[in-house]
């Protein structure tokens, strides 16, 4: 029934109208225009809604033609705004163009664009700032920033350290840090060039930039007057204290792959004038301030190493920290560090020991390379490695190099070449590979790291070269060449190669460092200076304790040995000079300035780090694909736990003795150092008694010093001193800060100016800082010594192309080109020349050429017959060969039972060492290494020598003369067990040597030029033989 109902009240859709009731077609009519109502107002409010589109795409039109045609100020904050606060396109419209027409600047700024700003404004300055300000950038301006740039106030000490600034300072770089995992702690210190110029401290009203020396002065208080100034000009001119060149520089650096950066915690400026005692007593002062701080050690970890550079004043007071205890099995390094053979375990009194930066090590190196006479050879021998990028399609590897004869073996290499436009462009290359010889040997900036790495690598490279061609002295050279390259390589590659794990490094350096220690035990300091020797070992032997600390601490952490020494204090330097622009030297407090900004941008830079461009001095190589390594760039397996400290120290060992064997110098390092730690015998004192590092000779991988120059960068000798009465000993940093706290005088405004009396009677006020510009201008009388500025440097520029103006290393293109083999004597090439040990008689001597020079230029090679005239300008160095006579019988039967030309003399591959002649009147006593290697080296005129350069001397191979080496001859033939060729000189050469030398010595005055030494010290000299008729 209610279906029939509803059916029937509802209008049928099929049935016409006029079968309809009345009510129907009322409820069908009321359908129909509800229908039409709702078709009207949807049509309506499309109509609307089109209306409102086509608006806002005028709209946004009209933004996109003003954004593409006009530079809006800001535009990404105007777009930021109007999310954050909901504005309509209208409005956004609106604002934008206020924003064009200037009254509408958005200050909306992000972290990161005060960032940028921040970063902008230290690297360009107020300048670079206000332009980009002012830009449609729209950066933040300098008083934005100022609030956020207030986080770092550093102290400088005036005339004395104080622990007050000290424990300040400390609480400025790392008070605001955020808590990270603990690590171990360098303590870096290291002096950079200043201004020279005395400044004004506001804050505290001190005239700053004195240098120690100003602690006794009565006050340093600018005060109300003139008087304190007028006390300091005074004081400067009389040289009671001294304007400071440098600035002492301390810092603290996290050894972790992220946040590493020197935090400086010290500025001294300093005259360089101080003592070791000085050093000492700094150095304890930073450590007990490292300790109290709540700031330093609770918070962030102990101090494992105090790094620097070679300083000759601060490396006794390195020794004298961290040469005080000895580790022992109960103390928890040992059962890391306690059976590595030969390594030193005395330590400091917190476990600290002394790290030499490596980067300073690489150009000392560097720098005894260019010493002479070893300069002129190496030269050579690079300057052949180094054509491989010549056109030609033949290796590095198979060019030979004999000094004597390079034409004569380029057209060997060259069979195919016409005597013309090939060869000629070959030498050509010869040549401009000598110049970028020249370059890496004598660069015009020293502090060039990469430079130094280049060279330490071309030369690791010359033991690939062919030997198949050398003659026995230069078999004997590439010999010498190629060890020094084995350790060379052993020492660079752990710092350059990111595929390096932990356990390669390890065992690389621990390879170096025994190769290293062998050969000074075999020739001492004459192979390298004592003070470079223990800092190399001193740099190993820190690495080991680092990898030790870390596995005791955490051995999932990783040892990054890249951030060994003093070399992210050097990139706070480089930042603090960049910052400074074309004006990179600064007094001390404008320095004090430019450091917070340095460290600034260390926190900028850690969060943005592809802004950062790192600096060209620093980079290790300049390949394509490499960079400075810091820590991100290591690929390696660097974690402690993964590095088996006994393992890789043992397999470096052997790898050190089967070089060592390898190239002529067995020794067993196993038997050596079977009880080294009661011996007193390890590697930083392999010849037992004291260490090499503190002795007082000259170290001239500093100095420079070819001959007998002596200089002030000797250390002092500790021996002479107790070194329980220095004062570190007793210093004590809490009594210290107390005494700090009780002199510091509370002053709650210092008034920058001062009024005095004109002469016209008129009071005038001037500026304090002002005053001390102008009382103690340099312009003056005051003593103003300027110091050497490492960093900037005058440069000259010679004739020679790449501003090179020393010759020694021109290469010799006209003689080789006019004269024959024969009539060219080179280095390497031997002559005979007298000389006399005893001062009464003269013996015949070979020498192996060293060096050639006249007047005061160094040749490769000159003409014979110059050489040798009586009047000759030349001077030729050599060391003298240890010869034995052997029997070899001739093929043709003679009634004589030993002819003479049956005697021939054969190298022993060693060299003949000669005491110095001792004179009647007392002089002083030479430096040891200068006196090493006289002993080893001669020189005499040219007109006293007899080049051979006529086959005088013959390359034998050694196995096919071993059967003539018996009785007395055993032990040298053992000496040439390990050689495969060595020289022969027929006894009629020496015989015709002699005769002609000493016709040319019957004149008097050229007599009195033949060399007189002391006895023989060691070698067989002079030569001779039980048979009467020979020499």
């Amino acid at each position: 029934m209610d279906s029939i109902l509803e059916r029937a009240n509802r209008a049928p859709q099929s049935i016409a109208h006029r079968y309809l009731s009345h009510a129907q077609l009322c409820r069908k009519l009321n359908e129909i225009e509800g229908k039409q109502n709702r078709d009207r107002l949807h049509t309506f409010n499309l109509e609307k809604a089109l209306g409102r589109l086509q608006g806002h795409a005028q709209t946004w039109n009209e933004l996109l033609t003003l954004a593409g045609t006009h530079d809006i100020y800001a535009i990404h904050r105007l777009f930021k705004n109007a999310k954050q606060m909901n504005w309509s396109a209208e409005h956004l419209l609106k604002m934008v163009k206020k924003t064009i027409e200037g009254t509408y600047h958005p200050k909306n700024y992000s972290d990161l664009e005060f960032d940028l700003a921040i970063a902008i404004y230290e690297l360009g300055g107020a300048a670079a700032l206000h332009a980009l300000h002012n830009s449609p950038f729209g950066f933040p301006c300098r008083t934005t920033l100022a609030e956020r740039r207030t986080e770092y106030r550093l102290r400088i000490s005036v005339g004395t350290v104080r622990m007050e600034d000290l424990l300040h300072n400390i609480e400025v770089m790392f008070g605001n840090l955020e808590p990270r995992r603990r690590v171990g702690i360098t303590l870096c210190v290291d002096e950079v060039a200043s201004d020279g110029r005395l400044c004004w401290i506001p804050a505290t009203d001190d005239i700053a930039g004195l240098c120690e020396h100003a602690s006794q002065l009565p006050s340093t208080k600018f005060g109300k007057n003139l008087d304190t100034i007028r006390a300091v000009a005074e004081a400067v001119r009389s040289g009671k204290v001294h304007v400071g060149q440098e600035i002492l520089v301390a810092a603290f650096a996290r050894n972790d792959d992220v946040d590493y950066g020197a935090k400086p915690v010290l500025i001294l400026p300093t005259c360089k004038r101080g003592s070791f005692e000085d050093a000492a007593l700094i150095l304890e002062m930073l450590r007990q301030g490292w300790k109290m701080s709540p700031f330093g050690e609770a918070r962030f970890g102990e101090i494992w190493s105090l790094a620097s550079d070679g300083d000759p004043k601060r490396r006794p007071a390195l020794y004298l920290h961290c040469m005080i205890r000895e580790i022992t099995p109960q103390d928890i390094l040992f059962q890391h560090v306690g059976f590595l053979l030969g390594l030193n375990l005395w330590m400091g009194s917190g476990f600290e020991t002394q790290d030499l930066d490596w980067k300073h090590c690489f150009k000392r190196l560097c720098k005894l390379l260019f010493i002479k006479p070893m300069r002129l050879s190496i030269a050579y021998w690079l300057r052949v490695i180094n054509i491989a990028d010549f056109q030609l399609d033949i290796s590095i590897y198979d060019l030979d190099h004999s000094s004597s004869e390079p034409i004569a073996r380029l057209h060997r290499l060259i069979p195919h070449a016409a005597a013309g436009d090939l060869l000629s462009d070959y030498f050509v290359q010869f040549i401009a590979s000598g110049q970028e010889v020249a370059a890496l040997l004598d660069p015009k900036d020293p502090q060039d790291v990469p430079r130094a790495i280049k060279l330490l690598t071309l030369i690791s490279d010359l033991r690939k070269l062919d030997r198949t061609d050398m003659n026995p002295s230069e078999l004997q050279t590439h010999n010498a060449l190629s060890l020094l390259g084995e350790m060379l390589e052993a020492l660079v590659e752990p710092f350059i190669d990111p595929n390096q794990g932990l356990s390669q490094q390890i065992t690389s350096l621990a390879k170096f460092a025994f190769i290293l220690c062998a050969l000074f035990i075999k020739h001492e300091s004459a192979f390298m200076p004592s003070h470079l020797y223990s800092d190399l070992q001193c740099m190993i032997r820190t690495a080991i304790f680092r990898v030790c600390h870390t596995t005791v601490l955490d051995e999932d952490q990783p040892v990054l040995l890249c951030l060994l020494g003093d070399d992210v204090l050097e990139v706070l330097f480089g930042c603090i000079r960049m910052i400074g622009g074309h004006c990179p030297n600064v007094v001390a407090d404008e320095f004090c300035n430019r450091a917070a900004g340095a460290v600034r941008l260390q926190h900028i830079f850690q969060r943005h780090p592809k802004w950062e461009q790192k600096p060209r001095r620093l980079l290790l190589k300049r390949g394509r694909d490499a960079d400075h390594l810091s820590p991100r760039h290591w690929k390696g397996d660097l974690r402690a736990g993964s590095c088996n400290l006994l393992k890789s120290w043992d397999e470096g060992i052997s790898r050190a003795m089967e070089a060592l064997a390898k190239y002529g110098y067995p020794i067993n390092f196993k038997a050596m150092f079977s009880n080294w730690r009661s011996s007193n015998v390890d590697l930083l004192r392999p010849l037992g008694g004291k260490y090499p590092g503190i002795s007082p000779e000259v170290d001239r991988s500093i100095s420079g010093a070819d001959d007998d120059e002596t200089g002030s960068d000797s250390s002092p000798n500790l021996s002479q001193i107790d070194p329980t009465t220095l004062p570190f000993r007793s210093f004590d940093g809490k009594a210290a800060l107390w005494a700090d706290q009780l002199a510091t005088a509370r002053v709650s405004f210092v008034d920058p100016f001062i009024k005095l009396m004109s002469a016209d009677g008129k009071e005038r006020t001037i500026y304090k800082k002002s005053s001390v510009r102008i009382l103690t201008d340099p312009s003056s009388d005051v003593d103003y010594h300027k110091s050497h500025d490492r960093l900037i440097r005058v440069r000259t520029f010679g004739s020679s192309i790449g501003g090179h103006s020393n010759s020694w290393d021109a290469p010799e293109s006209n003689l080789r080109h006019a004269l024959p083999e024969n009539k060219i004597f080179a280095l390497e090439s031997l002559f005979a020349a007298l000389i006399s040990t005893d001062g009464k008689g003269v013996s015949l001597c070979i020498l192996q050429c060293t060096s050639i020079k006249i007047a005061s230029r160094l040749v490769e090679a000159a003409p014979v017959d110059e050489i040798c005239l009586p009047n000759s300008s030349y001077d030729i160095g050599g060391q003298i060969l240890e010869l034995v006579p052997i029997h070899i019988p001739s093929s043709q039967p003679t009634a004589s039972a030993h002819r003479l030309d049956d005697v021939n003399w054969i190298w022993t591959s060693t060299y003949v060492r000669l005491e110095k002649l001792v004179k009647s009147r007392p002089q002083a006593p030479a430096p040891v290494a200068t006196a090493r290697v006289v002993n080893l080296n001669f020189v005499v005129n040219g007109h006293l020598t007899y080049p051979f350069t006529h086959g005088e001397s013959a390359s034998v191979d050694t196995h096919s003369i071993s059967q003539f080496f018996t009785g007395y001859l055993d032990f040298f033939g053992q000496k040439l067990q390990t050689r495969d060729r060595t020289w022969c000189i027929n006894n009629v050469h020496l015989l015709c040597a002699q005769n002609e030398l000493l016709r040319r010595s019957v004149d008097e005055e050229i007599c009195n030029r033949i060399p007189v030494t002391g006895p023989v010290s060691d070698g067989k000299f002079p030569y001779s033989v039980d048979n009467p008729n020979v020499i």
